[in-house]
């Protein structure tokens, strides 16, 4: 497995040559699961660090395959929308070889209501963020046509943030 290669701003005004080598990497593959243990679908495994950004997409048999490079990151998996499954991520995760990890989303709570303006009008677009007071870890929503919400979260306790959809001259009440 091949890492990717990406380089920004390469300013071209005159001819250049540009040689590339690419590297080898790591492989993290397995199966994404549901509480149950059936496969998951659609779900995005990550891998984060510094500046480093590595994912991937479970297929139809929960199935996933991430190439990265080797070293100690987050690991986190993203529920496919319209699931209430959360994952807690994994800090301090390593890999220094092809490693296979099944991984399994734990069924969550829903945290849901409407956001309204001052005329009891539905506060479509707004981002409802949940932060979880000791982990710092944040899950959010954005308010639908309706005004309403649901955001997904492990049992604990949040502070619950509202921002009104970007341009708007309103600002949150309880």
């Amino acid at each position: 497995p091949l890492l990717r290669f990406s380089r920004e701003n390469i300013s071209v005004t005159a001819s250049l040559t540009l040689d590339v080598k690419l590297e080898r990497g790591v492989v993290l593959s397995g199966t994404v699961k549901d509480p149950d243990g059936k496969p998951v679908k659609g779900a995005n495994v990550s891998l984060s660090a510094s500046g480093q950004f590595y994912s991937a997409q479970s297929q139809d048999d929960g199935r996933y395959y991430l190439v990265a490079r080797p070293g100690t990151y987050t690991l986190g998996v993203g529920p496919p929308q319209g699931t209430s499954f959360v994952f807690t991520p994994r800090s301090g995760f390593a890999i220094q070889t092809d490693t296979s990890l099944d991984l399994a989303f734990q069924r969550g709570n829903a945290l849901s209501g409407k956001v309204t303006d001052p005329d009891n009008r539905p506060g479509r677009g707004a981002s409802v963020i949940l932060t979880e007071t000791t982990t710092r870890q944040s899950a959010s929503a954005q308010t639908d046509s309706t005004g309403a919400y649901k955001v997904t979260v492990q049992p604990g306790v949040y502070n619950v943030a509202v921002r009104p959809p970007q341009g708007s001259p309103l600002i949150a009440k309880e």
